[in-house]
């Protein structure tokens, strides 16, 4: 297991590669507010209760995949996020065979996270939320940003652009 940090003020933030539930104990606190989980997919309820019980203060938070049960914990566990990153959960849809739910998760996500500014997801998936009202409905109520994510750069960009407003927000 390898895993990288990028601390930023004491407002910190993390990012993993292939992280294990053990490590991120070790890394996570109340006070991280950016955590970016790549090369791994939470599948499991409990790992992720585990990850985000520690973290409760979350702003930003960008993972390749999470499950439909997992996804609907989101709002309680990180009611301060703002931004998302999803960047494969159509694969997971795709291998349970069905594509609906995770569009319904991701409404239900945009709608119960009252802070959420911006949600990026995988290109594919994009396109497919751009067919449903609720979500463009939700996108100008709540001036929320929708992104695709079609270049792996876009990870870095975005988690860049956070960091920056961090430092310049004392709030965040």
């Amino acid at each position: 297991m390898r895993l990288g940090c990028e601390f930023l003020r004491f407002p910190f933030s993390l990012r993993c590669l292939a992280p294990d539930v053990a490590a991120s104990k070790l890394i996570c606190s109340s006070s991280l507010e950016g955590i970016d989980l790549y090369n791994s997919h939470i599948g499991c309820s409990a790992s992720f209760d585990s990850i985000l019980d520690q973290c409760p203060n979350l702003r930003y938070f960008s993972i390749d995949a999470l499950n439909g049960e997992v996804m609907r914990k989101l709002p309680l566990k990180a009611p301060k996020l703002q931004y998302l990153r999803l960047r494969d959960c159509l694969a997971v849809s795709l291998s349970y065979g069905t594509i609906s739910p995770i569009v319904n998760d991701l409404i239900r996500v945009v709608e119960n996270l009252p802070n959420l500014c911006r949600l990026c997801v995988d290109h594919r998936l994009y396109d497919l939320l751009l067919g449903y009202e609720s979500i463009k409905r939700l996108c100008r109520r709540k001036k929320l940003l929708v992104t695709a994510d079609r270049l792996s750069r876009v990870r870095d960009d975005l988690f860049m652009e956070w960091m920056h407003l961090c430092r310049r927000d004392p709030s965040m």
